[in-house]
């Protein structure tokens, strides 16, 4: 049965979300999506099949770190992003 907490909840070792034996103090298997209710949520997320990993927003943010160790940063457009 999973814990329930109405408010606050502590754990003293290692957190798996998706696996059972997590190698980190936070470890989630899967897709992430954070947001606070605002209309463009973050996502992070890995595609096996490009071996990329990506953090996306549908307000435009595109950032995505590729097998190459080339990281790209896009628009909502697909042009660069300018980053000052």
């Amino acid at each position: 049965m999973p814990n329930r907490f109405l408010n606050n909840g502590y754990f003293a070792g290692k957190v798996g979300i998706g696996t059972i034996t997590p190698s980190a103090s936070l470890q989630v298997a899967g897709k992430i999506v954070m947001s606070d209710g605002a209309l463009y949520p973050l996502t992070i997320d890995h595609d096996s099949t490009t071996s990329t990993n990506k953090i996306t927003s549908a307000g435009g943010l595109n950032i995505v770190a590729g097998y190459n160790n080339l990281i790209s940063f896009k628009g909502a457009t697909d042009t660069n992003m300018t980053i000052s």
